[in-house]
């Protein structure tokens, strides 16, 4: 799920939360930072984006996979950002 667009989550990002983690030790499935904090914008609250867009290619940019992430203010409208619905499977149920 990369390449078309970058993908908005429900996370805030926060850009020590990983390096933090792994000084507590291993962290298996981690839940996502309580607060956001970038150094660049540190009055801008921001969302984790992922995986990169059709903007990107991957000759050129190291932002080209699932794993990638990014800040992204609350405001920002861009072609290239969307999101992904989820549904339970038992909603999927015809009634």
């Amino acid at each position: 799920m990369s390449g078309n667009v970058w993908e908005i989550t429900q996370d805030w990002y926060n850009s020590n939360y990983y390096k933090d983690m792994t000084a507590q030790g291993k962290v298996k499935n981690p839940q996502g930072a309580e607060n956001p904090y970038n150094p660049n914008n540190p009055n801008i609250p921001q969302k984790v984006i992922k995986g990169g867009s059709f903007l990107y290619n991957a000759s050129y940019c190291a932002s080209y996979r699932p794993s990638a992430r990014m800040g992204n203010s609350l405001d920002s409208a861009q072609e290239h950002l969307g999101f992904r619905t989820v549904a339970s499977p038992g909603m999927l149920q015809n009634e």
